[in-house]
């Protein structure tokens, strides 16, 4: 399918927050046309169903993702590909048809705002514990993290020790 009949079938041919950046990926990277060509009714009503100017940047981010996944020829990327489950992470993607992993997008907004008095970065925290239910069971899984606006530098692995501490003490 043609870039413009693709880009005019996604958007509705209306204007869209992330149509400047989609069409620039749709026009980049033939790999990222052909998954969304593959996926076309999903991403229109993901587009469709997202209002709110914090879930758009949010599904930016997953289009993203999948943008740069797809520019690694090894990698066979689907879009929310679960057999019968209800959360699934964002895509499964297989590295050369030997190994496949599920990968999950999250965007942490304003992280600077919610750091406790401990340094903690707990908005962070708690996004990655939200997201562990998605991850799938008997397969590798990797949480892609986009972040908001930080006043400095996120301290991962304070932020991870925390979690396991978290789940360890088996804090809700």
């Amino acid at each position: 399918m043609p870039t413009t009949d693709l880009r005019a079938y996604l958007f509705d041919a209306k204007p869209h927050l992330l149509s400047p950046n989609v069409s620039t990926w749709l026009t980049q990277s033939k790999r990222f046309q052909a998954f969304v060509e593959a996926h076309p009714d999903k991403i229109r009503k993901k587009l469709r169903d997202t209002r709110d100017r914090e879930a758009i940047r949010d599904l930016g981010c997953e289009l993203e993702a999948a943008y740069w996944l797809t520019q690694d020829r090894r990698l066979t990327v689907e879009y929310e590909k679960c057999a019968g489950r209800t959360a699934c992470p964002d895509f499964k993607v297989t590295y050369t048809t030997s190994y496949t992993f599920g990968v999950e997008v999250t965007r942490v907004h304003d992280v600077a705002d919610q750091t406790t008095a401990d340094g903690s970065e707990t908005r962070l925290m708690e996004r990655i514990a939200d997201k562990l239910r998605q991850m799938q069971g008997g397969m590798i899984n990797l949480l892609w993290v986009v972040m908001g606006e930080t006043d400095g530098v996120v301290d991962l692995a304070a932020v991870m020790t925390g979690l396991r501490e978290r789940a360890e003490r088996r804090d809700p």
